[in-house]
């Protein structure tokens, strides 16, 4: 099972589409949890919602490969992203 980190500022969020797609998905409200998460589930893709402020999302992705979401992303997106780099990083 493919693991990811959903790192947002608003509930639910896409994380039950992804989980409902079969996904093992932790959500992180700050970015200790992100940090702590990352830590514990080595190998999780890091996703980082649109809802994220700019400097807490750079500072993620300073230590992490991300995937940043635009505002008009769906859990489609993030699958086919994760579809299409499962051997490679996601930027």
């Amino acid at each position: 099972m493919r693991t990811l980190i959903y790192f947002t500022r608003e509930l639910p969020g896409i994380s039950e589409e992804l989980s409902a797609a079969g996904f093992q998905v932790f959500e992180a409200l700050s970015i200790s949890e992100v940090f702590y998460l990352a830590e514990q589930q080595q190998g999780a893709h890091i996703i980082v919602d649109h809802t994220v402020e700019e400097d807490a999302a750079h500072e993620v992705a300073h230590h992490h490969i991300t995937l940043r979401l635009q505002p008009n992303a769906n859990a489609a997106n993030v699958l086919w992203e994760v579809s299409n780099f499962q051997s490679g990083p996601l930027q």
